[in-house]
């Protein structure tokens, strides 16, 4: 028995059409996957704010090490079977059945870790109160272990990314109202515990409510969806242990407190590097999965979404750290103000490593998962002795500055793993990086200049920074590209959106004024 009908033809039809103009459905795919990462992160910006109100940075910090604990554990049983649907030619529904099944018992099994090991991580982190906390998220995993497979994988397999929206809002918003509602009367860590469990309840329903598609317990396939993902899991252990090591070196040397503030600043270092960077990612693996087998269209595709993800990157991370205090005085009040040094650092690292982020798809939709495992791995064994150095120094900010470090000299280590697999040259990476690049130059040389001229008001200076960063960029990196020679690039897309809005704006004028005259010109 096959999926659904409707489903397959939607899917064949998507990736039909993502064959014949990659870019086009990037750009489609990555403008639903952005306005869901907006959404997401603007309602979670929104906790984060009201939270840290009514909150301490200690309350943020027993969760933390919690979610910290569930990650760890998570990540051993993570056996990527979604992504292994997602990049099956034409998955049956023993694929789909068995991935949801896998998922399932993954959750189990992450659930009864996660109860067994708690005792554990109280240790580790010297704080006994996360020790319930640890139990009580267990729940999480094994709800979340049970979300409908035909919305999880299946609308992102058939570029049905609106959908993947309504999804993920869906369980993000009942996570946010939940704790804020808690949060009002409860002023205790307890309440964010309570709004996680009940946000992994809230996308199971909708998960099953958004896809008629309803799975059953089946391993039939588990060899063929084992085989591809086995590399996968490896790369996810690799990926979390060089993302979380930091917050675990912070949280074991300097404690809850120091590692609340650590954690609320790398959220906001990253968020806005992420929710753009992140989404155009996701977007491009069921698109690149269409183009595996035309390494020449896929490395130009790929070098388009560099060319995007450079200028997101590079002035997204370079501009939050330069308004780093005014940023933390104004969103989450003066009690916070120990984050501003570490988001300086946090989001460096994070536009760093945005320009670098878009070789994961390439890796893995190529079949190359065990590369990309090493080289997560690599990255790991720098990170580790270097912010274990940087905390035992410096502390917090120590570990901050560690990280960006390590991410400075390690991404052209990711470069280099691309050119293995796809044919890509170094000139054409640093034809893509070269302009933001200096942009970003203009841009700090700018705001430094004139930062003594800024007003006194806190609100108001963030506000003028923001606008004479982004004035400065964005005059820069066209310059830059005149000069140049206008290649292929983020400006000529961005161009030729501004010009197909202005037309749009243009034809609309013209048919209001035509539907206002047309009538008098009419004889009786």
């Amino acid at each position: 028995m096959t999926v659904p009908e409707e489903a397959r033809v939607a899917a064949i039809d998507n990736r039909l059409a993502a064959a014949a103009n990659p870019l086009r459905s990037i750009a489609r795919g990555s403008v639903w996957t952005i306005a869901t990462r907006w959404c997401l992160r603007g309602i979670g910006l929104i906790n984060t704010v009201v939270l840290a109100r009514l909150l301490s940075p200690g309350d943020f910090g027993i969760v933390a090490m919690a979610i910290v604990a569930w990650g760890f554990v998570q990540v051993f049983s993570d056996t990527g079977q979604t992504l292994a649907v997602i990049r099956h030619p034409d998955p049956t529904r023993g694929h789909f059945d068995t991935a949801w099944t896998m998922s399932v018992v993954t959750g189990v099994i992450v659930a009864l870790i996660l109860v067994a090991v708690a005792p554990l991580a109280g240790q580790y982190f010297h704080e006994p109160r996360v020790v319930p906390i640890i139990r009580f998220i267990a729940l999480a995993p094994l709800i979340e272990g049970f979300a409908n497979v035909g919305a999880v994988a299946g609308f992102r397999r058939s570029l049905q990314f609106h959908k993947d929206f309504s999804v993920s809002v869906i369980s993000k918003f009942s996570t946010v109202v939940m704790a804020v509602l808690l949060a009002l009367v409860w002023r205790n860590y307890w309440v964010l515990a309570i709004a996680i469990v009940c946000g992994r309840i809230a996308m199971v329903i909708a998960s099953y409510c958004m896809a008629s598609y309803r799975p059953r317990f089946r391993l039939t396939k588990w060899r063929e969806l084992w085989s591809y993902s086995v590399w996968i899991q490896i790369a996810a252990i690799g990926q979390f242990v060089s993302e979380q090591t930091d917050q675990v070196i912070v949280g074991r040397l300097v404690g809850a407190f120091e590692m609340g503030a650590y954690n609320v600043a790398a959220d906001l270092a990253a968020a806005p590097t992420e929710e753009l960077v992140i989404p155009i990612a996701r977007a491009t693996f069921p698109v690149y999965a269409t183009l595996v087998h035309e390494p020449a269209r896929l490395a130009q595709s790929y070098l388009s979404v560099l060319s995007l993800t450079a200028v997101i990157g590079l002035s997204a991370g370079f501009g939050v750290a330069l308004v780093a205090r005014d940023l933390v005085t104004v969103v989450l009040g003066a009690k916070w103000l120990a984050a501003a040094p570490l988001i300086s650092w946090l989001a460096v690292s994070g536009g760093l490593l945005g320009v670098a982020r878009s070789v994961n798809a390439v890796l893995t939709v190529t079949g190359n998962a065990r590369l990309n495992a090493m080289r997560f791995w690599a990255f790991a064994a720098l990170l580790i002795p270097a912010a274990i150095g940087g905390g035992l120094g410096w502390g917090a900010e120590g570990v901050a500055a560690a990280r960006t470090v390590v991410t400075a000299m390690f991404v052209p280590i990711m470069f280099y793993s691309l050119t293995r697999v796809i044919p890509v040259a170094w000139r054409d990476i640093v034809s893509c990086i070269w302009r933001p690049g200096l942009a970003v130059i203009a841009m700090v040389v700018a705001i430094s200049a004139l930062r003594m001229e800024m007003p006194p008001t806190v609100i108001l200076r963030l506000f003028c920074t923001i606008v004479l960063g982004a004035a400065a960029f964005t005059i820069s990196l066209l310059l830059f590209w005149f000069c140049a020679g206008r290649p292929p690039g983020a400006e000529r897309m961005a161009l030729e959106r501004v010009r197909g809005a202005v037309r749009a704006i243009r034809t609309r004028i013209k048919r209001l004024r035509v539907s206002r005259v047309l009538p008098l010109k009419i004889p009786r």
